[in-house]
């Protein structure tokens, strides 16, 4: 049993340690759409061709919601998008560090 206890505390410190590490993350998605202004006349939505913007997408409460990223935040945007995806990869291998403890303590008594 201690054998497991302390693989836990080992595991939890990789956790927390790559978590801290990681730096500003987030989850959902980022788009490049366009969107119609809201100026009369305007030549480019006259034309249908709109303007071209970027889109943060996410879930709250299972519904969909979108925020406008100004242009020169998209780099910052997708580096924490792909750190999210990390940090989601991570926290799948935690959980299956956990059933396999739980299992190899229900296995030793």
């Amino acid at each position: 049993m201690k054998n497991s206890k302390a693989r836990k505390d080992h595991g939890d410190d990789a956790l927390l340690a790559a978590l801290r590490s990681c730096g500003p993350v987030a989850k959902g998605s980022l788009s490049s759409v366009r969107m119609r202004c809201a100026k009369k006349g305007c030549a480019a939505c006259m034309a249908g061709t709109g303007h071209p913007a970027w889109i943060f997408a996410y879930r709250v409460d299972g519904r969909r919601k979108c925020l406008y990223v100004r242009k020169r935040d998209v780099p910052a945007v997708r580096a924490a998008l792909e750190r999210g995806r990390r940090v989601e990869a991570l926290l799948l291998e935690e959980g299956m560090r956990l059933i396999e403890s739980l299992r190899a303590e229900a296995d030793a008594d």
